[in-house]
């Protein structure tokens, strides 16, 4: 068993085996995912394309998987392996596992998002030495049965250019969220920067929540990034306002004729596995469970 750097002409192949591990979940990654089409869009985040950071895997010079890198200085998260579903077996991804791992340096710190029910490839990492870094879910919401309500009348958005606010929201996460690390370049600025809505709700002059979200009117999905409520406000309807504002505004952006195909207009999400907390805040509003997945890391030391 061989790989290859991906050139133009392997597109085709990617694109298939991207598509076949989102349908087949037990052949599923987490992150990245889609259809290559949404891992270009990924791939802006870490200034790369898919030439460069994905190969083909080759069993006597014919294609049988792809696998991919998203490198971060001194961290890399592994896209993969993907097999096509006759060569889908823990021998074969164990091979290519060993074999591309050994290109990294012992500084390295590799990362795998795998969906739970991708059983081979659990099974292969952790066998390379791999820890549980978290547990997620992942949840979704589908816009066709969307039905607006005035549950968000107290809800704003924020501007990009409101730096006073922007800071306040910022206190909030990291006073109310201890999963929320500014050093990981995920500033409340940095979101706004790339396209994303940040919108709040206030109690008089108190920041009460605050939730972060996107929309891809080309890609026709979303995403719900980071919600957040102080603690003083808990238990009261200032989360569920924040969800209804953000399923309202991007509803309101619909081209209808597309509104009836079940496949667009997703919003997505991601939470850890022990938030039940959020999980039943998300469920209420109208989110489905898409399916869990876990976090593994190998520190090469």
């Amino acid at each position: 068993m061989t790989y290859k750097k991906a050139t133009n002409l392997d597109h085709s192949f990617i694109d298939e085996l991207l598509k076949l591990s989102d349908d087949d979940y037990e052949i599923g990654i987490a992150y990245p995912r889609g259809d290559l089409e949404d891992i270009e869009t990924d791939l802006k985040d870490y200034n790369t394309t898919i030439n460069n950071s994905f190969y083909i895997i080759c069993d006597n010079n014919t294609p049988i998987g792809v696998i991919g890198e998203l490198l971060d200085n001194d961290k890399v998260i592994i896209v993969g392996p993907i097999f096509k579903k006759e060569h889908h077996n823990i021998k074969n991804i164990d091979d290519i596992l060993q074999l591309f791992l050994n290109k990294y340096d012992k500084h390295f710190t590799i990362n795998f998002y795998i969906i739970d029910t991708n059983n081979n490839l659990s099974a292969s990492v952790i066998k390379l030495g791999a820890v549980v870094v978290s547990k997620r879910i992942s949840m979704k919401y589908s816009l066709k049965n969307h039905k607006k309500n005035n549950k968000s009348l107290n809800v704003t958005n924020i501007a990009i250019e409101d730096s006073l606010k922007l800071e306040q929201v910022s206190n909030l996460f990291l006073n109310n969220m201890p999963d929320y690390d500014i050093n990981k370049n995920e500033s409340v600025l940095s979101y706004t920067e790339e396209g994303y809505n940040v919108s709040v709700i206030f109690d008089g002059d108190v920041l009460a929540g605050a939730i972060i979200w996107c929309w891809y009117s080309d890609l026709f999905f979303g995403r719900i990034e980071y919600l957040c409520v102080d603690k003083n406000y808990r238990g009261l309807p200032f989360g569920e306002n924040l969800i209804q504002f953000c399923l309202n505004e991007v509803y309101s952006k619909l081209d209808n004729s597309n509104i009836e195909k079940e496949h667009l207009n997703i919003i997505h999400l991601d939470l850890k596995k022990d938030n039940e907390v959020a999980f039943n805040l998300y469920k209420k509003a109208g989110f489905k469970t898409n399916f869990t997945y876990t976090n593994y890391r190998i520190s090469k030391q």
